[in-house]
């Protein structure tokens, strides 16, 4: 993979990598190891094209990135390019709308998460706002926190830096049992159905 492909082989991981700049978050790279075992490799590749970027174990903003397609064309902006509006952005403290005040404790109810985590997740949702030029946190901010905040994760996915201890090859599968892996499936069909 050629460095200048990354933006548009993950768009998600992009964008993070925007809010890192602007608030000073790490991010932490989540994984399938099954689907993607050449990761821990790319991952030098990646660090060197998102220059400025904190990427650490325990960031902030965890993003899942799965194998790019081989035919992946660079179609968009630079990192320096984006970098630069990044670091141009004033963040300031926005009010919450009373719609994203209910939406967020819904999910602090639901999720149990812990005061820490809603500070991180309020924290990154300012930043997402004041990056979308808002004069108010939204809902969408308070959703794609929570994305980044990780706890919406699957069972076989891991931290590249987790992994990379382990050892390159890592399988988190091999953690659980057969009876283990069914009853997981078996809670995410139902979730699906619902």
């Amino acid at each position: 993979m050629k460095t200048n492909e990354y933006t548009s082989a993950w768009p998600n991981l992009d964008r993070a990598c925007e809010v890192s700049i602007v608030s000073g978050c790490a991010v932490n790279i989540m994984y399938d190891t099954i689907e993607y075992p050449e990761m821990p490799d790319d991952f030098e590749l990646i660090k060197n094209y998102f220059s400025g970027v904190i990427f650490a174990k325990s960031g902030e903003l965890s993003v899942t990135i799965h194998r790019p397609p081989k035919d992946v064309i660079f179609n968009g902006e630079k990192w320096d390019d984006e970098k630069k509006r990044a670091e141009s952005v004033a963040v300031k403290d926005l009010p919450i709308s009373h719609a994203s005040e209910a939406f967020l404790k819904t999910i602090i109810e639901r999720f149990g998460v812990s005061i820490s985590k809603r500070e991180t997740m309020l924290k990154i949702a300012n930043v997402l706002a004041c990056m979308d030029s808002n004069t108010e946190i939204g809902a969408c901010h308070i959703a794609e926190s929570f994305h980044y905040a990780g706890m919406n994760r699957g069972v076989t996915e891991c931290s590249v830096f987790s992994s990379m201890e382990k050892s390159k090859t890592a399988d988190m599968l091999d953690l659980l049992d057969d009876e283990q892996i069914r009853k997981v499936n078996g809670y995410i069909r139902k979730l699906h159905k619902k």
